[in-house]
């Protein structure tokens, strides 16, 4: 269950945070992943790192629960982009969400390792990577129906002179150049708040993810990994994943 909605607030941050820099700041793709980095590096080096704090303190489950508050927190700080938010801002939400997430991915894989005997590693491995591309998945999905409803909204109330399905179709990227096709571009403001709009809506949807893998995160069982292999196979427990 943590695998499930824990990857799907992840992955749809990574599909719809460059998707405002393209809209709303004008980026293109390629600048716009580079735009991304701030997560991903903070996700590597939070996986790397916890590594080390798990080792020394020897549980995992508090560090699950704080890094995943840490995503959720930055998850919802990420809900306030807005059309005129600095530099400093959109990298340091993504660094704290990326701090977290690193951490979200990488201890469930400890978890396994922990409470399942040596045979059955890969299996529950496999499970937890299936269950967090799973997340994905469904809830971009999701996510790309939530957007897109509240850009056609946004679209109705902030341009109601702009044909929506003609800014949907277009996509981020070229929403300018249909715009000045179609000798609409005075309205250029208008429809990126429309965008602004939607992608809001997207990012709560990751937010309520982010926020249901924390309480799933409460329940997962308390087993420190200095524990022999013997130790660990007379009391097996399966994580709530």
């Amino acid at each position: 269950m943590f695998a499930l909605f824990f990857g799907g607030a992840f992955f749809l941050l990574v599909y719809y945070v460059p998707i405002f820099f393209q809209s709303v700041k004008g980026s293109s793709a390629m600048k716009s992943g580079i735009q991304l980095l701030p997560l991903m590096l903070a996700t590597v080096i939070s996986s790397v790192l916890v590594g080390a704090f798990v080792t020394a303190a020897g549980y995992y489950t508090p560090f699950l629960i704080g890094s995943t508050a840490i995503a959720a927190i930055g998850t919802g700080l990420i809900t306030t982009y807005s059309v005129d938010i600095s530099t400093g801002k959109w990298i340091g939400y993504q660094i704290l969400v990326g701090a977290g997430v690193g951490a979200g991915f990488q201890i469930p894989m400890t978890a396994v390792q922990t409470v399942l005997p040596p045979e059955d590693i890969p299996v529950g491995t496999a499970a937890v990577m299936f269950f967090q591309t799973l997340g994905g998945a469904l809830f971009i999905a999701v996510g790309q129906s939530v957007f897109q409803n509240g850009l056609i909204d946004g679209i109705r109330e902030f341009a109601p002179t702009v044909d929506p399905r003609a800014i949907v179709g277009a996509g981020a990227t070229e929403m300018r150049h249909v715009l000045a096709a179609l000798g609409q571009l005075d309205q250029l403001d208008a429809v990126i708040r429309a965008y602004m709009s939607g992608l809001r809506d997207a990012y709560r949807v990751s937010l309520a993810l982010a926020l249901v893998a924390l309480v799933a995160s409460c329940f997962l069982e308390w087993k420190s990994v200095k524990k022999t292999g013997q130790e660990s196979k007379n009391d097996v427990a399966v994580p709530a994943l």
